[in-house]
């Protein structure tokens, strides 16, 4: 419902914009996926936010700010102007292509004639947490991969903080098996040595979809094999405790921990943040696809019982 009155909207001087945008509703974009995503923010279109209020909590999506982080860690702190607000007002003059929370503002004039603070929106923060709850992951995934590019460009590598890991209790090692880098193995990646490695039956060949990753195709890639999950794990979303979680924590050391276990960032409050985005894994794969289609066909219906890593 177009609830506008651009009169009054006028008079305010786009006083709410200045101090913040609004908020993206999911049919606002054609694409919802990485790719578009990635792009968007890369053009300096859109910002991610997170909200955390209570019991509601995850990432919003809104147009980028002229002076705030384009990953917003709290929507609450930080907030500046609307880079579409212009002199004459929102650079985006059809109504209709303004973000939800846009279209849905309803501004009100107090009644010492002071404007803005008081505008009213049919579209809070809290049922944007709502609207956008089935696309979390590919949230996720984007600013998971954002995250891992700013650090390949920085040079940086990851600080395995055992103190916080210690504090997080295997939180994150409770819904997964972290990811595999071709660089975490010994010898080069062939059939052979893949093979032998697999066979220890703590190893799953799983696929990332073109959601996850943003990419034309799905990649096979390697993981820590969850507890009751097959060689070739087809359900790798599907939360189960990794394999290697023992009551004292991972069976690794952190030295030899994969590539996904030493990028996660562990936060005692909301789980381990993901240093090893889906995308960078799937790049980091995609040469060995011939290699892993053919152990994945030869372990399709195979079991291994797990023994142990020796």
């Amino acid at each position: 419902m177009k609830t506008e009155n651009k009169l009054l909207c006028k008079e305010c001087g786009g006083r709410c914009c200045r101090s913040s945008s609004c908020i993206y509703g999911p049919e606002d974009f054609e694409d919802i996926g990485v790719s578009n995503f990635l792009d968007l923010y890369y053009k300096g279109k859109i910002m991610f936010s997170y909200v955390s209020d209570g019991e509601i909590c995850g990432w919003v999506i809104k147009p980028a700010q002229i002076s705030t982080p384009q990953i917003q860690e709290n929507i609450f702190i930080g907030n500046s102007q609307c880079i579409y607000l212009k002199e004459d007002g929102c650079e985006i003059k059809d109504y209709y292509h303004r973000p939800r929370g846009g279209k849905l503002l309803i501004p009100r004039k107090c009644p010492e004639g002071d404007y803005g603070e008081d505008c009213k929106t049919g579209y809070d923060y809290f049922q944007a947490v709502i609207a956008w709850d089935p696309f979390q992951h590919i949230v996720e995934a984007t600013i998971a991969h954002i995250h891992a590019e700013e650090r390949i460009k920085s040079g940086s590598e990851f600080t395995y903080d055992s103190k916080l890991c210690k504090m997080c209790q295997g939180r994150c090692c409770k819904q997964s098996g972290c990811f595999f880098s071709p660089k975490d193995f010994k010898q080069p990646c062939s059939f052979e040595y893949l093979k032998k490695v697999i066979d220890k039956g703590f190893i799953s060949i799983v696929p990332l979809s073109e959601e996850q990753t943003g990419l034309d195709d799905g990649i096979l890639v390697l993981k820590v094999r969850n507890v009751d999950a097959d060689i070739c794990d087809l359900h790798g979303n599907i939360a189960s405790p990794c394999i290697l979680l023992e009551p004292s924590g991972c069976f690794f050391d952190k030295e030899d921990r994969p590539y996904g276990g030493k990028a996660l960032q562990p936060t005692p409050s909301q789980g381990c943040g993901i240093g090893y985005s889906f995308r960078q894994c799937a790049n980091d794969w995609k040469p060995y696809q011939d290699i892993l289609k053919q152990l994945y066909n030869f372990y399709y219906d195979k079991d291994i019982v797990f023994k142990g890593v020796i």
